[in-house]
């Protein structure tokens, strides 16, 4: 068996001549077809184009967003420690202070909303959320304290390109949406994100913020009079149109590759419950077409060392990842992090498998075996060494 990786980029020909088109059309920077881009997302996720806009990345997008609210130095900012270190690093720039809060359980690894309450302020201004693996949060106690105590809420839906909760996507059901294209998502364009959101003047403000505060693009320009103004400071949070030709063509397989990652996930499940194998199925129960399998994690018994276990699926050419270290595990944001119970102790234990739409049949059974090769050689001694 060949070196499984843990991830797969999953860029075909149809891909490479959407690109050279962009390329042969003399224009490379935002343009058509980021207009195109916006409009098939919002045709994606069944909105109006005129609620999306495309990125740099989308930790612009949590950037921009953050900017938007006009933080004061103690204006806090509640997230989870269980996420990737862009949504803490942007509520700083922003001029937040970010919160930290627990994940719900071991079973789910989402954002607690009794967490989330017991963090809350007078001083409270946002809470970003995280539909973290694909899987979404409890929205309807999130929404519940929304209403309650008057929070702007973002949703992190990086994980999330497709999921649903009661038939509505995902991204859709705060006050902000941000979504991420990095090589490694379900759908890439190498670099870039996505915002989404019902509020037409805050839209219009990102638009600005993503290119220098000017009031028109460049395309928009050529269009009529070559003058414009600034409206408010800004950034370069451009996407291209190299990188929004390739979102397009990545749309088009989006919704059956994730087919492809449901069907693995589930075979996944079956086998580690049909074999008792001692690791923890976080999102167990959750089957069917409204996720998108972008992780599958697993959680490890007490007595088994993570780096021993992935040491040992290494020396089988299997690679292994996780997700996250929690961002309170590292020194520089240790204070912003308290009485996490649950993070806390899968911090150390949590290891995702490889899951992807390139992944065969043979490399299936190849890591399915080798997971049950472990547990059968060191579940009573995981001290062996290998």
């Amino acid at each position: 068996m060949k070196q499984i990786p843990f991830f797969s980029l999953n860029v075909d020909h149809k891909d490479k001549k959407a690109i050279m088109r962009s390329l042969n059309n003399n224009w490379l920077t935002m343009g058509s077809q980021t207009l195109i881009f916006e409009k098939k997302f919002a045709e994606l996720i069944k909105t109006s184009k005129v609620n999306c806009v495309a990125t740099s990345s989308c930790t612009a997008s949590l950037h921009m967003t953050l900017l938007s609210l006009n933080l004061k130095k103690d204006d806090e900012v509640i997230l989870p420690s269980l996420t990737f270190v862009a949504d803490i690093n942007t509520v700083i720039f922003a001029g937040g202070k970010p919160v930290l809060a627990d994940v719900n359980s071991y079973s789910d690894l989402t954002i607690s909303p009794e967490s989330i309450e017991k963090k809350i302020t007078k001083k409270t201004k946002a809470v970003i959320i995280v539909h973290y693996a694909g899987y979404e949060c409890d929205m309807k106690k999130i929404l519940d304290l929304k209403k309650k105590y008057k929070f702007f809420l973002i949703e992190d839906a990086c994980h999330a390109l497709v999921s649903r909760y009661k038939k509505t996507y995902l991204g859709l059901l705060g006050d902000v949406g941000v979504f991420s294209f990095y090589s490694n998502k379900n759908m890439t364009t190498g670099e870039g994100g996505m915002i989404v959101s019902k509020n037409k003047k805050f839209l219009y403000n990102m638009r600005s913020i993503r290119n220098h505060g000017i009031s028109k693009s460049l395309i928009e320009r050529n269009k009529s009079i070559l003058s414009y103004n600034i409206i408010k400071p800004g950034l370069n949070y451009r996407i291209d149109d190299l990188r929004s030709s390739l979102g397009i063509s990545q749309i088009k397989k989006l919704k059956r590759n994730n087919l492809k990652r449901m069907m693995i996930a589930k075979k996944y499940k079956s086998f580690i419950i049909r074999n008792k194998i001692d690791v923890g199925i976080p999102f167990q129960k959750k089957i069917g077409f409204d996720y998108s399998y972008h992780l599958f994690p697993i959680i490890l018994p007490p007595n088994i060392n993570r780096d021993h276990f992935m040491k040992f699926f290494k020396n089988d050419g299997i690679q292994l990842s996780f997700h996250y270290i929690p961002i309170h595990k590292f020194k520089i944001f240790k204070k912003y992090g308290k009485n996490l119970k649950f993070t806390d102790y899968i911090s150390n234990k949590l290891v995702s498998l490889p899951l992807h739409a390139d992944l065969g049949k043979k490399q299936q059974d190849y890591i399915l075996k080798t997971l049950y090769k472990y547990f059968k050689r060191f579940k009573k001694n995981p001290q062996i060494s290998l």
